[in-house]
């Protein structure tokens, strides 16, 4: 089956799934960056790391007045996964676990299902096979200059996936 590869970076409010809220969800279609999807998600819970508000600029009452419902956000998510994919396996590219983690928490707390199902692949640890270097140095700050990017990382999810996609694709590129 012809696979998809939809980069994924998510903001959140703390470390832990369920403890803590993803409040934001970017993605893009790897390389055709202009097919992205960008959602602002209100938090599940009050808990929250005081630095992760700093970085956004906002307040947890500026994040729940914003954004969709947990449930809703997650259905449009699958939804447009789902119509990008176009008959393809979806998999997820992530710069690390970290996004995994939320994500697939998410859509099987809310969903029942994953439209990745266990489709996933993080950057760093491919990067750390292709190049035979250890995880300290498969950071992109340390990557071979191939595979750097000018896209910028702003914390915003959609801004970070991009950024994510155009490494990944230089990546994938290198190979072919």
């Amino acid at each position: 089956m012809e696979e998809v590869y939809i980069s994924v970076d998510v903001e959140t409010v703390g470390p832990e799934p369920g403890d803590f809220s993803m409040v934001q969800f970017g993605a893009c279609v790897v390389g055709k960056e202009t097919e992205d999807f960008l959602v602002d998600i209100k938090p599940i819970n009050d808990n929250f790391m005081p630095a992760t508000l700093e970085l956004f600029k906002t307040t947890m009452e500026g994040l729940y007045k914003r954004g969709e419902y947990a449930p809703i956000a997650m259905f449009k998510i699958a939804a447009w996964v789902i119509e990008v994919s176009k008959g393809r396996l979806p998999v997820l590219v992530c710069y690390s676990p970290f996004d995994w983690k939320f994500v697939s928490w998410y859509f099987n707390k809310f969903l029942g299902y994953n439209p990745f199902k266990n489709g996933v692949v993080e950057i760093r640890s491919y990067y750390m096979g292709m190049m035979k270097c250890l995880w300290q140095n498969a950071v992109k700050k340390r990557m071979d200059s191939r595979f750097q990017t000018a896209k910028p990382h702003t914390h915003n999810a959609l801004d970070d996936a991009v950024e994510q996609a155009d490494i990944f694709k230089k990546m994938l590129d290198f190979h072919h």
